[in-house]
């Protein structure tokens, strides 16, 4: 993957996606990396343009995972790292994007300091969706990337399974239940508007570990590059390289937030987010207690039932597709229990409003 310089990818995203929406998958998301080099290649660009000469990118394959049962023998990987002297750069995709969707399934190397650059121009000015994988550092907080703006992130790390939490606003007394500290995690980040409002997603998480609105004052660009970074200097990378499963787009049309290309259902989606281990379930009361948040993930349509103490259903929703969000509101204190049933199975969590 050579190093090229950021102007000479100055694509728009396509106004007619034409026969490009035939290579979306049966949930609406476009693969634009699969573990080959063919489609990083297809993909993706080295850009020297920020943090240093680009870094060192490469597919090969992991030993160490197949053992430890985290991938399938055979399978490749994205790898990356700093070049000698710690320097560093950006792979950013071939085209721009305004509002859309990413999912990357991640493994970073501890005390490595990464992240995922939305709207970039290719100069390295982007909204950062932090991946900053080291003690102090936090995963999803945003950092304004040579933009004025303020920072923000909701924890920060202590060591690999344990945090500190900074605000309320997320619930992290479960980290080492959503962090698999050992294998591959996935984040899920949505951009959309003008100006952007970035949210973004921990495999199962509740609530966003991101939720964020830019100002007019910080707008670079409408649209921009997805990036993935590689920050210079040694003091910001002392741990082994950042590895990548796969990666996802799904591109939306502004002002909208529905999907630009449809779901293809002749195309099967082949690569699957990370399913929770704690059940993909997880419930938490608002400030008053009169509202249940529900959150987790589904792997497709899935059916919630909220019954109480007596075991009488007060309320069935409906939905599909990746992480989910459901709120249940006027609520009497009590017993409650929360069924989700999707095609991996039944799952059920209590809630007690005191």
């Amino acid at each position: 993957m050579a190093s090229m310089s950021y102007g000479a990818f100055l694509r728009e995203p396509l106004k007619d996606p034409g026969s490009e929406c035939a290579l979306y998958d049966s949930e609406g998301w476009l693969t634009v990396y699969d573990g080959s080099a063919a489609s990083a290649e297809k993909y993706w660009w080295i850009s020297n343009s920020s943090h240093g000469d680009g870094g060192h990118w490469w597919v090969a394959e992991d030993p160490a995972l197949v053992t430890a049962g985290k991938i399938k023998a055979g399978q490749k990987i994205l790898w990356s790292d700093q070049n000698p002297g710690g320097s560093g750069g950006l792979l950013y995709t071939m085209r721009r994007y305004k509002d859309v969707e990413v999912r990357v399934s991640f493994f970073p190397g501890w005390e490595n300091d990464g992240g995922i650059f939305m709207r970039s121009n290719g100069k390295g000015q982007a909204w950062q969706v932090m991946l900053d994988y080291q003690p102090g550092g936090t995963l999803g907080g945003i950092w304004p990337e040579g933009l004025n703006g303020p920072s923000q992130d909701y924890y920060s790390l202590a060591t690999e399974t344990k945090i500190d939490a900074r605000l309320a606003k997320w619930n992290m007394a479960d980290w080492s239940k959503i962090w698999d500290a050992d294998g591959f995690n996935m984040m899920h980040v949505r951009v959309t508007g003008e100006p952007g409002h970035i949210t973004a997603y921990m495999t199962d998480s509740l609530h966003p570990v991101t939720d964020y609105q830019t100002t007019t004052q910080s707008v670079i660009t409408e649209t921009g590059y997805i990036g993935l970074q590689i920050h210079a200097g040694t003091g910001d990378w002392k741990g082994g390289p950042n590895k990548y499963q796969w990666m996802k787009v799904r591109e939306l049309v502004p002002g909208t937030g529905k999907p630009l290309c449809p779901a293809n259902p002749g195309n099967p989606a082949s690569i699957k987010a990370p399913v929770s281990r704690i059940s993909s379930l997880r419930t938490a009361w608002n400030a008053d207690g009169s509202s249940l948040m529900v959150g987790g993930y589904a792997d497709g349509d899935y059916r919630m039932t909220l019954s109480d103490a007596h075991g009488r259903v007060v309320a069935n929703r409906a939905g599909r597709n990746g992480i989910l969000s459901q709120e249940f509101q006027g609520l009497n204190k009590g017993i409650y229990l929360v069924n989700l049933s999707d095609k991996k199975g039944s799952y059920s969590r209590k809630a007690v409003r005191f």
